[in-house]
C-alpha cells in the first residue's frame, strides 16, 4: 500500500517509480537481500519471519540430476534436469495474459511430482546429500536467520552468501608488504525476460607492477546465444557492478574499446565493505560485448618479503564462468568461477 523508492538503477534503466518483492533480491550481499525482502514480505501478508531460505534454478537441476526425471501427470511432461528451464518457460510464455497463473500451476505441478519422488525408497540419499553439500558451495542454496547466533553459525560454515573478506588478511601484520585484492563481478538482468539461461560470461584479471604501483586489468566477455524468435530470450540489458577492495583507483572503463562517461553512465557505493562500480550494457541476441576495467593501487615501501592475496567471489545462481588470472609475478591461473577462489603469492627479494 505503500510508495518504496527503488534503487537508482530500477529506477532509470526499467523506468519502475515504486520497488516491490519480486525485485529485492538487489544486493550482491546476500543477507542484505534476504532483509529486505522479508521486509516487503512482513509489510504485504503482516507476517513475521525466522529466515529467508534462497533457491535457484541450479539446485532443482542438480536435484533432478539425483533423482532421475519425474513426470508432471497433469501436463503430461517427463522433466530432467536438461529440460526443467525451457519446459518451465515454454509452459508460462505460451499461455500467459495478464493476470495468468501459468507458472504458478505447473511449477506446483513440478514441485509436488518431485516431492513425491524424494518420497520414495528407492533413492540415493547419499546422492542427494552430495548434491545440497555442493550447491552451498557454488551459492545455489543460501540462508539468512534472524536470530544472531544462527546466523553466524551460517555464515561460519560458508552457508549465508555474504560479501566475504580475504582469509588471509590475518598474516599480513608478519610482513612488510601486504596487499589484499578483491573481486566479484555481478549481474542483474533488467529487461524483464529469462535471457540469462543463453548468456554466456568469461572472466579475467591481469595484475602487473608499476612504479609504486599495483595495476590490475579486469575483462569481462558476454556471448547472448539466444535466438531472436524465443519469447524469453532476446537483449541482454544487464546492469554490471564490479566490486573491488577499497583501495583500488578506477582509471576507466571500455565497452568494445569505447570509454564511458564517468559523470553520466557510472554509479559507485559502498557493498559489504568493498567499492562498487555500476554501469549499464547491452548485449543483443547473437551478440557479443567486451568489458575492459582499469584499476591502479599505490604501493610503498615494499620490504623483502611481499603477500598478493586475491579473493576472487562467485555471485550467487551463476554458473561455471570462466576465469582467468594472469599476472608478471607468477600468479597464473585458467580455470572457472565454480565455486570462491582464492590465490596467495609469497615474493622474497
Amino acid at each position: 500500500k505503500g510508495q518504496v523508492e527503488p534503487p537508482k538503477p530500477i529506477k532509470e534503466h526499467m523506468g519502475q517509480k515504486a520497488w516491490f518483492l519480486r525485485d529485492s533480491n538487489w544486493s550482491p550481499d546476500f543477507p542484505a537481500s534476504a532483509q529486505k525482502a522479508a521486509w516487503f514480505l512482513e509489510k504485504e501478508i503482516g507476517a513475521d519471519f525466522d529466515g529467508v531460505i534462497m533457491v535457484d534454478l541450479s539446485l532443482f537441476r542438480k536435484i533432478l540430476g539425483a533423482t532421475g526425471p519425474i513426470t508432471v501427470l497433469d501436463y503430461n511432461e517427463k522433466i530432467t534436469s536438461e529440460n526443467f528451464f525451457l519446459k518451465t518457460q515454454a509452459h508460462v510464455n505460451d499461455n500467459f495474459f495478464p493476470g495468468s497463473t501459468a507458472k504458478k500451476d505447473f511449477l506446483s505441478a513440478a514441485g509436488q511430482a518431485l516431492f513425491n519422488r524424494l518420497a520414495s525408497k528407492d533413492l540415493s540419499y547419499f546422492k542427494l546429500a552430495q548434491v545440497i553439500s555442493s550447491s552451498f558451495d557454488e551459492r545455489h542454496l543460501m540462508f539468512f536467520w534472524e536470530n544472531p547466533q544462527a546466523e553466524e553459525v551460517t555464515l561460519r560454515q560458508g552457508w549465508g552468501g555474504e560479501v566475504r573478506s580475504n582469509v588471509a588478511m590475518e598474516q599480513c601484520s608478519n610482513v612488510a608488504m601486504c596487499v589484499n585484492d578483491y573481486l566479484m563481478v555481478v549481474d542483474a538482468n533488467l529487461g524483464v525476460n529469462k535471457v540469462n539461461y543463453f548468456v554466456k560470461r568469461k572472466i579475467k584479471k591481469e595484475v602487473s607492477f608499476g612504479q609504486n604501483e599495483l595495476v590490475s586489468k579486469v575483462t569481462i566477455n558476454y556471448e547472448n546465444t539466444s535466438p531472436k524468435d524465443v519469447n524469453f530470450g532476446g537483449v541482454y540489458k544487464n546492469y554490471l557492478r564490479i566490486l573491488t577492495n577499497p583501495d583500488w583507483f578506477l582509471e576507466n572503463i571500455l565497452v568494445d574499446g569505447i570509454s564511458l562517461n564517468f559523470l553520466k553512465n557510472i554509479d559507485q557505493e559502498e557493498v559489504g565493505g568493498k567499492k562498487s562500480t555500476g554501469f549499464l550494457i547491452e548485449v543483443p541476441a547473437l551478440g557479443q560485448k567486451e568489458v575492459v576495467v582499469n584499476y591502479r593501487r599505490n604501493i610503498e615501501n615494499i620490504g623483502r618479503q611481499f603477500i598478493y592475496n586475491l579473493l576472487v567471489q562467485k555471485q550467487a545462481g551463476t554458473e561455471e564462468d570462466s576465469l582467468v588470472i594472469a599476472s608478471d609475478f607468477g600468479l597464473s591461473y585458467n580455470g572457472n568461477l565454480l565455486v570462491d577462489r582464492e590465490f596467495e603469492i609469497k615474493l622474497e627479494k
